[in-house]
């Protein structure tokens, strides 16, 4: 019989669900709440960052050695979104000088 595998099954799956999941939650908040263009257009930043995070949460999965939870997935989720808003908010600053 074949072992089961150690490694993350489907892991850019698994990332890209909980991304789709936040954009969606985002964009229908704001769509209730009658939000403004310039709303729309921070949420539209905010879906960049939350995919760049799925990538890097997929790539990161894909090279793990052992199985992630979907408590792993959701905090390295977070990680990679919190380091990416500050990335771009500190290129955004730095711009603007």
């Amino acid at each position: 019989m074949d072992e089961p595998t150690l490694r993350n099954e489907r892991p850019f799956v698994k990332a890209f669900g909980i991304a789709f999941a936040l954009v969606v939650l985002l964009f229908l908040t704001l769509q209730f709440r009658g939000g403004s263009a310039a709303a729309f257009n921070m949420a539209g930043e905010l879906s960049f960052q939350i995919v760049v995070g799925a990538i890097a949460v997929g790539v990161w999965g894909k090279r793990a050695k052992t199985r992630w939870s979907a408590i792993g997935y959701t905090w390295r989720f977070v990680l990679c979104f919190a380091v990416t808003f500050l990335v771009t908010s500190f290129l955004i600053v730095a711009g603007r000088r």
